[in-house]
Protein backbone atom coordinates (compact mmCIF):
# COMPACT_ATOMS: atom_id res chain seq x y z
CA UNK A 1 0.00 0.00 0.00
CA UNK A 2 3.23 2.22 0.50
CA UNK A 3 4.31 1.96 -2.68
CA UNK A 4 0.76 2.32 -4.38
CA UNK A 5 0.56 5.39 -2.27
CA UNK A 6 4.22 6.91 -3.16
CA UNK A 7 4.08 5.79 -6.86
CA UNK A 8 0.05 7.40 -7.32
CA UNK A 9 1.54 10.98 -5.90
CA UNK A 10 2.44 13.91 -7.19
CA UNK A 11 6.19 12.92 -6.17
CA UNK A 12 6.04 9.28 -7.61
CA UNK A 13 4.65 10.37 -11.32
CA UNK A 14 7.64 12.94 -11.13
CA UNK A 15 10.09 9.73 -10.60
CA UNK A 16 8.46 7.50 -13.04
CA UNK A 17 8.26 10.08 -15.69
CA UNK A 18 4.94 9.79 -16.24
CA UNK A 19 3.70 12.79 -18.33
CA UNK A 20 -0.24 11.55 -18.21
CA UNK A 21 -2.26 10.69 -21.31
CA UNK A 22 -1.42 11.73 -24.84
CA UNK A 23 -2.79 11.87 -28.17
CA UNK A 24 -0.52 8.99 -30.34
CA UNK A 25 -0.02 8.52 -33.62
CA UNK A 26 -0.87 4.93 -35.21
CA UNK A 27 0.39 4.48 -38.58
CA UNK A 28 -1.51 0.82 -38.97
CA UNK A 29 -0.30 -2.63 -38.25
CA UNK A 30 3.19 -2.81 -39.23
CA UNK A 31 3.21 -4.51 -43.32
CA UNK A 32 5.63 -7.93 -41.56
CA UNK A 33 2.66 -8.54 -39.00
CA UNK A 34 -0.06 -8.54 -41.95
CA UNK A 35 2.04 -10.33 -43.71
CA UNK A 36 2.67 -13.16 -41.59
CA UNK A 37 -1.40 -13.20 -41.40
CA UNK A 38 -1.62 -13.00 -44.77
CA UNK A 39 -2.97 -9.58 -45.05
CA UNK A 40 -1.90 -6.41 -46.61
CA UNK A 41 -3.56 -3.31 -46.94
CA UNK A 42 -4.99 -2.14 -50.32
CA UNK A 43 -2.65 0.30 -52.80
CA UNK A 44 -6.34 2.57 -53.10
CA UNK A 45 -6.53 3.04 -49.64
CA UNK A 46 -2.59 3.43 -48.90
CA UNK A 47 -2.50 7.30 -50.25
CA UNK A 48 -6.21 7.99 -48.87
CA UNK A 49 -6.06 6.58 -45.01
CA UNK A 50 -2.53 7.40 -44.17
CA UNK A 51 -0.99 10.78 -44.52
CA UNK A 52 0.86 12.04 -41.62
CA UNK A 53 0.75 15.70 -42.39
CA UNK A 54 -2.90 15.46 -42.83
CA UNK A 55 -3.10 13.50 -39.11
CA UNK A 56 -4.81 17.52 -37.21
CA UNK A 57 -7.50 16.96 -40.60
CA UNK A 58 -11.06 15.86 -38.92
CA UNK A 59 -12.53 13.22 -41.37
CA UNK A 60 -15.78 14.28 -43.44
CA UNK A 61 -18.47 11.58 -45.27
CA UNK A 62 -20.99 11.84 -47.85
CA UNK A 63 -24.57 10.80 -47.21
CA UNK A 64 -23.91 7.62 -48.18
CA UNK A 65 -20.95 7.24 -45.39
CA UNK A 66 -18.27 7.13 -47.65
CA UNK A 67 -14.86 8.87 -46.63
CA UNK A 68 -14.76 12.15 -48.77
CA UNK A 69 -10.75 12.85 -49.14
Amino acid sequence: MVSKGYFTSEIGFKYLGYIGKRPNVWDGVPTEVLQKHGFSYEEKYMALYLKPEKRATVAVWDEEGNLIG
